[in-house]
């Protein structure tokens, strides 16, 4: 199209071989969206034309002068990278987490002024206190927050004040619905050491800043007596969890993808290829490569996990897997293999006492043992340990706002009955809404914990009751919701993924924590072939229960393979 924009602008483009460092020049490199393609717009390089995206002229007009006062040099991935050669796409994409790490900046394009993006952005600018007041995320920002509240602080007192105008909550809320949140890129482009800004027309605020602001002022939505519309702040945290990781030299390879299922990307191996350049990699599992089919890009994922991953971890890949079993059957996709396309439907069972880190192991299923992982073509094979069947499932928590009718149904018939381990039934019941585990104050998790409905029915008058509160609802949360209760043959009970089905089996596979659900699909000798369902928790099992050896000490297992 024919337009005003830059029309008085002229660039040039400069070579630089990333692998001579002395010779790289100065430069900014810049986030943004490329929006749609339908409107775009021509610019002269080198006095040649060359049609941008729209919105990227929006950009360019927006950040030139800015950028060149901190370097001569832009960066920009629609015009440095030819997007029809994949050969070159793949080969520089392998660089595009040294390109935006060693920019002297990286302007943060969130899009056109207007909606009162200002309005926004100059409040949180305007806050005293840096990013590292508020603690790390992973530590809780929900924490920090309740206790800075609780001290009636100047700043809590000016940020009520200022949300209690709708106009004002939301220009936030406008803010965090910008498309850039959701680009899967903006994780690598981000986050990483190069000094950080978002720019909106005319307004600025460091990044780091700008997520962390956005994040406490969402906390409150969370406080009682606080009665405001939640933010979008989803996509705000995963970058602030990235940024902070990462800061840390934490970030693993899952929870970087998990952080990014949500977001969107032209390409989905991007959902991979956007994040690999910020984990290590010892071997070169993960290599870009346009024109390798999905279902392989994402096979990569586990390969690199059974690779990589600490000897007892290299099954956590399994807790990832979403969606049905049999839209994975009429896909011809594996079905060990996360497709990462798809958002979450639930939260995957944590598994160490610290988030984000490899430290120790939450559940034992397999105790210390470990036995052959491997993947040959579509087959996933593991050495495992038959454990029961199931007899029972019952209804799906599909909503939050089902949680309660459907807890209710999943009570125990008879709550005096005993249950195998010695327990009541109605004991049982209560641990495995909660798998065991409990969020601690210093939001860490530990077991031995079942759920206690008395937390939730309180006043929440004092910090502790609210945080108490908070973290029992997270804990029964990140459990029922998209599973569902179900009870064995052997009359043990469980929580297991809403896509089980009464007659599917549960193993332990050697090496992992958790126990498995999963659908046989030919039971004849010498080839055991089975569907992966999901991974389960079976009350009284995750501490290597279900094991038994041979007279030697060692433990019986067999070798089954899943397609």
């Amino acid at each position: 199209m024919t337009s005003n924009l830059l029309r008085d602008r002229k660039f040039n483009l400069v070579e630089a071989n990333l692998d001579n460092a002395e010779g790289i020049p100065v430069y900014t490199a810049l986030s943004y969206t490329w929006g749609d393609r339908n409107e775009d717009v021509t610019i002269f390089i080198d006095d040649h034309p060359l049609k941008i995206s729209e919105n990227l002229a929006y950009a360019l007009d927006d950040v030139v002068d800015k950028a060149v006062e901190r370097s001569r040099y832009l960066w920009i991935d629609q015009i440095c990278i030819n997007q029809q050669d994949r050969a070159e796409r793949s080969n520089q994409v392998r660089y595009m987490g040294y390109i935006y790490e060693k920019a002297t900046a990286v302007f943060v394009w969130l899009g056109k002024s207007g909606e009162d993006h200002d309005v926004a952005i100059n409040f949180l600018g305007s806050w005293e206190n840096p990013a590292e007041d508020y603690g790390r995320p992973s530590e809780g920002v929900l924490l920090s927050v309740v206790r800075q509240m609780s001290q009636e602080t100047l700043l809590w007192g000016e940020i009520i004040q200022w949300a209690s105008k709708e106009r004002n909550w939301n220009a936030m809320n406008k803010l965090t619905e910008r498309l850039w949140w959701d680009r899967a890129w903006v994780v690598q482009e981000a986050t990483g050491p190069a000094p950080t800004y978002c720019i909106c027309g005319e307004s600025w605020i460091s990044f780091p800043d700008l997520i962390q602001r956005l994040i406490v002022v969402e906390s409150i939505t969370k406080l009682p007596g606080y009665a405001y519309n939640k933010l979008s702040g989803r996509r705000a945290f995963c970058l602030l969890m990235v940024l902070d990781l990462r800061t840390h030299q934490q970030l693993r390879l899952l929870d970087a993808l998990q952080f990014l299922r949500s977001s969107c990307c032209t390409d989905p191996r991007d959902k991979i290829y956007a994040v690999f350049g910020l984990v290590n990699q010892e071997k070169e599992i993960i290599v870009p490569d346009y024109t390798r089919p999905l279902n392989q890009v994402y096979k990569d994922v586990v390969r690199y996990c059974i690779a990589e991953y600490p000897p007892h971890h290299r099954l956590d890949f399994l807790g990832y897997v979403s969606g049905s079993i049999e839209m994975a059957t009429k896909e011809n996709w594996p079905s060990f293999v996360p497709n990462w396309t798809e958002s979450p439907i639930f939260d995957n069972l944590k598994k160490t006492t610290q988030e984000y880190q490899i430290t120790d192991r939450l559940y034992r299923a397999s105790l210390d043992f470990t036995g052959n992982i491997s993947i040959e073509g579509d087959i996933l094979s593991v050495d495992a340990f038959d454990v029961d069947a199931v007899s029972y499932v019952g209804e799906t928590c599909a909503t939050e706002d089902d949680t309660d009718a459907v807890l209710e149904s999943w009570k125990p018939e008879d709550p005096t009955a005993r249950y195998p381990t010695g327990k009541t039934t109605q004991e049982a019941y209560l641990h495995t809404l909660v798998c065991d585990v409990y969020r601690t104050p210093n939001f860490g998790l530990q077991r031995g914990t079942h759920f206690q409905a008395e937390l939730l029915n309180g006043d929440a008058n004092s910090t502790d009751e609210f945080l108490n509160a908070h973290h029992m609802r997270t804990s029964m949360g990140n459990t029922v919701l998209c599973r569902r209760i179900f009870r064995t043959k052997n009359g043990y009970m469980g929580m297991g993924p809403a896509a089980m089905q009464i007659g599917d089996e549960i193993w332990g596979f050697l090496g992992g924590q958790m126990l498995y659900v999963i659908r046989a699909i030919q039971k004849d000798e010498p080839q055991l072939l089975y569907r992966f369902v999901g991974e389960c928790y079976v009350e009284g099992m995750m501490d290597g229960q279900a094991l038994r050896y041979r007279d030697d000490g060692s433990v019986q297992s067999q070798v089954i393979n899943i397609q």
